[in-house]
């Protein structure tokens, strides 16, 4: 059940570079 906390965590962070990339481009 540990992989799949790890996966979550991969996923949030991966969405995080997606939306501060995001934001970078915004500006």
């Amino acid at each position: 059940r540990s992989v799949i906390k790890v996966l979550v965590k991969e996923e949030t962070f991966c969405t995080t570079l997606q939306q501060q990339a995001s934001l970078r481009r915004h500006i």
